[in-house]
Parts: structure tokens; C-alpha cells; sequence
């Protein structure tokens, strides 16, 4: 029986290919650390600009801060009404094909303007 032995350095070759792995995960690691890091200074500085206080030296950042909440807030609000309008229509057809199979069925039908 021949025993299959394995290639000469292939441990040295799969410890190089593990240590490259660790050394990846390592640097995503460190990348997402600095990103955290980022994150987190952005987020105390939002929060400092948008809280109101007339001691406050950074008075024009809250202003800028709540108009581009307004802001936000409004282009939400238009989105939101652009769906609904958009699911109203849908569901209005979609009722007007049912409305006009259950005519058909009965052997009824709707005169349509055809142009």
C-alpha cells in the first residue's frame, strides 16, 4: 500500500498562506478601528452642534445643524407622499381591472374611451 506523502515545504507553504490571512484580517481590523473611531467623533460633534445653547460658541453649527434636519425632514415627507400617491394609483387600477373582470363574468362590460 502506497502511502501518499505529502509535497516537500508544503507546511511552510500553508503557513505562509495563514499568516497572510491573519495578517489581512489584521489590517480590516485596524481599518474598521479607524472608521469607529471616525464615527464616533462625527457623531459628539452633531451632537454638540445641535444642541441649543446661547452660551454656546458653536451657535452657528446648531442653526446649520436644525436647518438640515428641516431640510431632511421635509425631503422625507415629500418622499413619503411621491409612495403613497404611487401605491394609490396601483391600487386604484388594480381595482378597476377587478371591477371590470367581475363585469366581463357577468357578461357585462364598461365603455372605454379608445383614441
Amino acid at each position: 500500500m502506497a502511502t501518499r506523502r505529502p509535497q516537500p515545504g508544503a507546511n511552510v507553504a500553508k503557513l505562509v498562506q495563514r499568516n497572510d490571512y491573519y495578517a489581512a484580517q489584521e489590517a480590516h481590523a485596524e481599518d474598521l478601528s479607524k472608521a469607529n473611531q471616525v464615527a464616533g467623533w462625527h457623531e459628539r460633534k452633531f451632537k454638540v452642534g445641535t444642541q441649543t445653547s446661547a452660551h454656546s460658541k458653536d451657535n452657528d453649527l446648531s442653526e446649520n445643524a436644525t436647518n438640515e434636519i428641516a431640510m431632511e425632514l421635509r425631503s422625507a415627507d415629500k418622499q413619503v407622499k411621491m409612495q403613497r400617491r404611487a401605491r394609490l394609483l396601483e391600487l386604484f387600477r388594480r381595482e378597476a381591472l377587478q371591477y371590470e373582470a367581475e363585469l366581463n363574468a357577468r357578461g357585462l362590460a364598461i365603455l372605454k374611451d379608445r383614441l
